[in-house]
């Protein structure tokens, strides 16, 4: 009997099994583990999966069709041919990111949909499901030895949605350039070109060769690309940790468990009941401060008493699996429980 085939659906970038391919220059701190697994695990149930792309090429439809996040087009429009296909979709993305992922109208040509969403979530059609990543053997991180204060790693973006933090990233950044220069490093990509936002023809700009480096916003605080993250991290007491939309509950990315797993104090932003998911001693709420100032402030005045007292918070965090819902197993299990019947992620053993 032939193997049952799940395809993909996946941005342009990571298609051609691009997101499976652990030499991918996109599998940065090993971000694209949890695809991998999936493929394992459900190898091991006579399963195929490839990215729908390739499915596409040799004209097969396939059994099912994962879809992470909905696409802004149509099903119709990009699978008519797949008609007999099971559809499962999984809502990684905020409304500011992805707004079609929230469009409830669209929710009804999938059999499931996995979201951080849980008000959404009934355990028939939706389930409970998080960004998810690979978490490291646990090791203790010891507060001494840190000279530098700050760090803040994201990419430089822009949207005009409420709720949006790409703003106040910027804020932060400016702050620090001009009241405490020197004390907070900026690593990313974009922060060393214009983003043109805005009509179509403007936007247009973005392909001209050159132009988006010259007329780039200067940041004297930009160290450039951080190709290893969690190494970088391991360099300062603190980062500046923010989603990249506020008031969500449950949007919880990879950002605040980095900086758990290598020993740097998050300074957080984002969900508002994170709490609930990461006790409160291993992480700073922006939300206690007024201003930037009294941020400030706190941070520098901090003994090392009182980071170890924080680090040691996170290490018990993690070492007792509290993150587990967060991991790639989790989701992994979740999404072949309710692809093959056999239950959901939070009923199978761990």
């Amino acid at each position: 009997m032939p193997n049952k085939q799940l395809a993909l659906w996946v941005d342009k970038v990571f298609c051609n099994d691009e997101i499976l391919d652990p030499a991918s220059p996109y599998n940065l701190d090993d971000r694209l583990s949890t695809t991998r697994l999936l493929r394992e695990r459900l190898a091991e149930r006579g399963w195929d999966c490839h990215t729908a792309d390739i499915y596409q090429k040799k004209q097969t439809v396939p059994d099912a069709v994962l879809f992470l996040d909905i696409p802004a087009q149509p099903l119709s429009a990009l699978i008519k041919e797949w008609g007999t296909a099971r559809k499962l979709a999984v809502l990684f993305e905020c409304a500011v990111i992805k707004p079609q992922n929230w469009e409830l109208s669209r929710h009804r040509d999938f059999e499931a949909v996995f979201t951080w969403a849980e008000e959404l979530v009934d355990n028939k059609k939706y389930f409970k499901i998080n960004f998810s990543q690979k978490f490291p053997a646990v090791s203790e991180e010891k507060a001494d030895g840190r000279e530098k204060l700050c760090v803040l790693i994201a990419g430089n973006k822009k949207t005009q949605r409420p709720l949006e933090l790409y703003s106040e990233r910027v804020r932060a950044i400016r702050w620090f350039e001009k009241h405490h220069p020197g004390e907070l490093d900026l690593y990313g990509i974009g922060w060393d070109r214009r983003l043109f936002t805005g009509p179509l023809l403007l936007r247009a700009l973005n392909r001209v060769p050159g132009i988006a480096r010259m007329l780039a916003e200067r940041f004297p605080s930009y160290r450039g690309k951080a190709p290893d993250k969690r190494k970088l991290l391991r360099e300062y007491k603190f980062s500046i940790c923010y989603e990249n939309a506020k008031d969500t509950p449950g949007y919880i990315t990879e950002k605040i468990f980095d900086c758990l797993i290598t020993g740097c104090i998050p300074v957080y932003w984002g969900a508002p009941d994170i709490a609930r998911y990461v006790p409160f001693d291993c992480f700073i709420d922006r939300r206690d401060f007024k201003t930037y100032e009294e941020l400030y402030d706190f941070m520098k005045g901090m003994s090392d008493g009182e980071r170890a007292r924080r680090l040691a918070a996170g290490h018990a965090y993690l070492a007792g699996g509290g993150n587990y819902q967060f991991s790639d197993e989790y989701f992994v299990r979740t999404i072949i429980g309710v692809l093959t019947g056999s239950g959901g992620g939070a009923g199978l053993p761990r």
